[in-house]
């Protein structure tokens, strides 16, 4: 299932927006207030009302005629959410309308007929659901389950929890200890080398994340996941709020995955919509720079929707970028294609119109390059000389850029 096109009319600050996204996975950025957590509420909002017609429940929050209501920007009398989707090489629309006194959604009727078949016949897979929100946090994930009852997997429930506000730690938790219960039973009844490969592709896909990991695994007495780093077994609420971030989110879309392709030798090349919101919240620059590549490559047919503030998140990113900005208080998208070619620095200046330098520096620095202008020459060398007496043996690339013009100048006048 992938996203071909997206529009918005009068939804929040948005009054008109068309999208192109063709199925392709899409990275927004932009000033704040411009739209990009709009334009992922809005996919959500249609999706929870879609699905609400085949009978599966996205999120536990119930989205009520009032409550769509709020979503309908100020002094406006409609609100309208269309979509078109692709599934199994056909395309279905689907669109969410709602007035002062109206409001309707309608859907192909084909694609409900279609959507059960998928989740009623064993041998086909479905495609997952996932929403990230900004504010996401992970719950209960200090305190593993009192219930020891085996859990219901049917495909249906690769779908629960999906658009809530948190992370269900304690699905992960349950389906992560039960596949380790089954593995290790298996292993206990022959003497062939046994490995459950859901398991085992679910460990693989966050290990791949977290470098400095060797091993997930489930501890009995007492019950608890730990993660093994540097030889040490951690608990998982122990470590960083990033790498919880990162673990759990890998972690929740694997297992869906898992759920949703039961007979898959590899689940992780299934299918479905992943929608992440400010995808670099939490996240040192070492691990911004790691997440887009890797999580594309985990996860190779999923359709991402990522919004995001960082430079580096861009700079890495080989894909399908858009820009939401806003020209007289309407939103306008522009494709932004190959800005991987550019390294950070270049992105956050002319990207996003921010300095590398804070105004202190960067009124040194414009002031060496006005000596040098100006043939103060050797003024513009004391200013350096300071500057570099400041930072110590610290290379600096703008410092050096202006030593660099001297000793042309000077190897001038030389020859001259």
């Amino acid at each position: 299932m992938k996203i071909e096109t997206l529009a918005l009319k009068n939804f929040k600050g948005i009054e008109a927006l068309e999208l192109s996204i063709n199925g392709n996975s899409t990275v927004f950025f932009g000033n704040n207030a411009v739209g990009k957590s709009t334009v992922l509420d809005a996919v959500q909002l249609v999706f929870i009302k879609l699905f609400g017609q085949i009978g599966i429940q996205l999120s536990s929050t119930h989205f009520s005629y009032e409550k769509i209501h709020d979503y309908r920007m100020f002094g406006k009398d409609e609100l309208e959410v269309s979509i078109k989707i692709s599934l199994n090489s056909l395309n279905y629309n689907f669109s969410m309308n709602t007035s002062n006194d109206y409001f309707s959604y309608g859907i192909a009727g084909d694609l409900v007929d279609t959507w059960n078949k998928l989740l009623q016949e064993e041998n086909h897979q479905i495609p997952i659901l996932a929403y990230y929100q900004s504010h996401r946090n992970i719950r209960d994930i200090t305190m593993p389950p009192n219930n020891m009852e085996q859990s219901d997997y049917s495909k249906k429930t690769a779908y629960c929890h999906a658009f809530d506000s948190y992370i269900p730690f304690v699905d992960f938790f349950t389906w992560f200890r039960e596949r380790s219960e089954l593995e290790n039973a298996q292993k206990a009844h022959t003497s062939l080398p046994y490995e459950d490969k859901q398991l085992s592709s679910v460990k693989s896909a966050i290990l791949r994340m977290l470098a400095d990991f060797s091993d997930l695994c489930m501890r009995f007495f007492p019950l608890r996941l730990v993660a093994i780093k540097h030889d040490y077994e951690l608990q998982v609420d122990q470590l960083s709020d990033g790498e919880k971030s990162i673990l759990c989110m890998f972690a929740d879309i694997a297992r869906r995955l898992a759920i949703a392709n039961p007979i898959a030798d590899n689940p992780l090349l299934g299918e479905g919509l992943v929608f992440i919101d400010e995808i670099d919240a939490h996240l040192h620059p070492a691990m911004q720079a790691r997440i887009m590549p890797i999580l594309i490559d985990t996860f190779p047919n999923i359709q991402f929707l990522i919004t995001t503030h960082s430079p580096k998140i861009l700079s890495e990113y080989v894909g399908s970028v858009i820009e939401l900005i806003n020209e007289d208080g309407k939103i306008h998208a522009l494709e932004k294609p190959q800005l991987h070619l550019w390294d950070a620095g270049y992105i956050m200046q002319t990207e996003m119109n921010t300095n590398l330098y804070n105004e202190s520096t960067l009124a040194r620095l414009r002031k060496i390059y006005s000596l040098i202008n100006s043939k103060k020459h050797t003024e513009a060398e004391q200013m350096i000389s300071d500057f570099r007496a400041e930072i110590g043996n610290e290379e600096h690339p703008e410092l050096f850029k202006a030593e660099t013009i001297l000793w042309g100048i000077k190897k001038n006048e030389k020859c001259s």
